[in-house]
């Protein structure tokens, strides 16, 4: 076979629950692997948990994956005759996954910064944990392992038996799903649909066909020749769409459309939810859902 060119695989973990359902408590706690030098390769799932709530025990839901994480780093993998070194870059979690696999008090306690000594104060009208000030000193391995930190403590975590592992640094607090994915690009996005919130239908069509005239190259549209579906009482549910003839023409006479519609909760910090309409049109699937 062929030789991986590094001689060292750094593991990242993720850990998350998954609700199954809306019409069911039961959720999945999946704990998936990638490997760092090799990004080309598929995430992994490792572990798994099933049940009506997070696992009760982190020392079952843990253990198993700390013994043979420990068998790897001691002996390494050979590949192709070549031995790789073997190590845990890093987990990746949010807040609650973050603190209930470190076994440690979550981010509306008083101690629940994992990073620093911070103490947190709770501002009565907002209902809601404050850190005031950011020179409070850093928490560290050697210190969280000797139990120095009181309240911030829940559990002994089984992660503290991970060989070549810091509990402060390896559990990181910032990374690109919840930071990028779910910060900037999600806040356009609740925006748009906020924007779009208990308008008719048909009130969106203008902007697809914005939209298809940008991906099609149409010089132009004529927004008087769109009708109005929420408004058309004649029971046709075609919209006429007449396009400038210095464009692209479609190669076909018709455009049929889809509709998905679904709940979408917003955060599992509320009850909010949007209930998107998304249209696609089924002759021109490289055009992207609107």
């Amino acid at each position: 076979g062929v030789q991986p060119s590094v001689n060292t695989f750094t593991l990242n973990f993720s850990i998350d629950g998954l609700p199954i359902h809306r019409s069911t408590r039961k959720q999945f706690w999946p704990i998936l692997l990638s490997i760092q030098e090799l990004p080309e390769t598929p995430v992994l799932m490792v572990g798994n948990f099933v049940g009506e709530s997070k696992p009760k025990s982190i020392e079952e839901y843990l253990r198993p994956l700390v013994t043979e994480l420990n068998e790897l780093m001691q002996n390494g993998v050979e590949i192709s005759n070549k031995l790789i070194e073997v190590r845990v870059r890093a987990f990746i979690a949010d807040s609650p996954a973050r603190a209930f696999i470190k076994g440690v008090a979550y981010f509306n306690h008083t101690h629940g910064c994992q990073k620093c000594t911070v103490v947190g104060k709770h501002h009565g009208e907002a209902h809601v944990m404050y850190y005031a000030g950011i020179d409070a000193p850093s928490r560290t391995d050697e210190d969280f392992r000797a139990l120095k930190y009181g309240e911030h403590h829940r559990e002994r975590s089984p992660l503290l038996d991970l060989f070549h592992f810091d509990i402060i640094k390896d559990v990181i607090t910032a990374d690109v799903l919840h930071l990028i994915d779910h910060g900037q690009q999600l806040s356009p996005m609740a925006q748009q649909m906020k924007k779009a919130a208990g308008q008719q239908p048909g009130r969106l069509l203008s902007a697809f066909v914005a939209q298809l005239k940008h991906h099609q190259h149409i010089e132009e549209y004529d927004n008087n020749n769109i009708q109005d579906c929420g408004n058309n009482n004649d029971g046709d549910d075609e919209v006429e769409i007449t396009l400038d003839n210095t464009g692209v023409q479609p190669s076909v006479n018709t455009f049929t459309l889809n509709f998905s519609i679904d709940g979408l909760p917003i955060h599992r910090s509320t009850r909010k939810q949007f209930w998107p309409i998304l249209l696609s049109i089924q002759e021109l699937p490289e055009t992207p859902v609107l």
